[in-house]
């Protein structure tokens, strides 16, 4: 009987939150999407998130992101994914529509607790006037798959850097504690993210829609990378047609018969070149509108486009 209310609980919350019509290959992979930063920038992200660490001794993971893309994870990868699908599925979706539609404080607006920075909580107190807010943080299990821990989930943003603190259960959650979070993390947040977005916009690509379009995925970090899709809200925002995201699908479905490396081209009747490249734990999908291409020309793109994206990765 209580196996069956958890299950009711979880299920009858979790089914609403699906969008089985806006879902894509990136859903089947569960992916992370990583953010390449110099070494300076990604050294000053990590030393930050040690400190957070050493000075909030009840904070025992740790992970940052940009524009919903990791930046740095103290979970091990399986752990972060179930977690990124939360944060850039559910989560922060919802946030932002309550912040746009006037439910919370405006984007722009100053933190509840002080006028210094625009850092604010995500889950946690909206305004330093809740006594109590340890409902206000989700619970969230951590190496489930050996010794499973429970942990808080408190989530903090700032412009467009979000920091996921996974807090031990026994910590009380209250106000004071939220307070000492927010008056550390807040000032230094928002010259930590002035440094990343600078780097960022010196990376900025513009992906033209007559060009080759390829996804990539290593199932050994679980990073993707995509072209197809303008941003990880998946369907609603691709590059392609329903019909060669059908494809890719069908192709990752028959990758079985590759066994460890292989490849598969597909041409449709609308001129589509499809090629699914598997080697090494690493797949690799390259769509190409073209009408009178040949195969031969077809695979020398691929190619070229494996030389220039991937160059440290050899397909066997």
């Amino acid at each position: 009987m209580l196996l069956k209310l958890k299950l009711e609980h979880f299920y009858s919350r979790y089914l609403l939150s699906l969008k089985l019509n806006n879902s894509d290959i990136l859903d089947i992979f569960q992916g992370l999407q990583f953010l390449p930063l110099d070494k300076i920038t990604f050294l000053k992200v990590q030393c930050f998130m040690n400190l957070v660490e050493a000075m909030f001794t009840q904070i025992k993971y740790t992970a940052f992101l940009y524009n919903d893309q990791v930046v740095w994870s103290g979970l091990e990868p399986e752990d972060m994914q179930v977690v990124y699908n939360y944060l850039v599925s559910t989560l922060l979706p919802a946030h932002l529509e309550k912040e746009l539609h006037g439910g919370s404080i405006p984007r722009n607006s100053p933190s509840p607790f002080t006028t210094s920075h625009y850092g604010k909580f995500v889950t946690g107190p909206a305004s330093v006037n809740e006594p109590n807010l340890i409902g206000k943080s989700p619970k969230v299990f951590i190496n489930y798959s050996t010794k499973p821990v429970s942990l808080y989930l408190v989530v903090y943003r700032a412009l467009s850097a979000t920091i996921c603190l996974f807090v031990d259960k026994k910590t009380s959650l209250l106000i004071d504690f939220f307070k000492s979070l927010d008056s550390f993390l807040g000032p230094q947040l928002t010259t930590l993210v002035s440094s990343v977005a600078e780097q960022c916009s010196k990376h900025v690509t513009v992906t033209p829609e007559s060009c080759t379009k390829y996804l990539y995925f290593n199932k050994l970090n679980l990073a993707y990378k995509s072209t197809i899709h303008l941003d990880n809200r998946c369907y609603s925002n691709v590059l392609t047609t329903p019909e060669v995201l059908r494809i890719i699908t069908d192709i990752y479905n028959d990758r079985n018969r590759l066994n460890e490396a292989g490849e598969i081209i597909i041409k449709t009747i609308s001129d589509y070149w499809i090629v699914g490249k598997l080697s090494n734990l690493r797949e690799f999908f390259v769509i190409i509108q073209q009408k009178s291409a040949s195969i031969i020309e077809i695979d020398d793109e691929v190619k070229r486009l494996c030389e220039k994206q991937l160059k440290s990765i050899f397909f066997h």
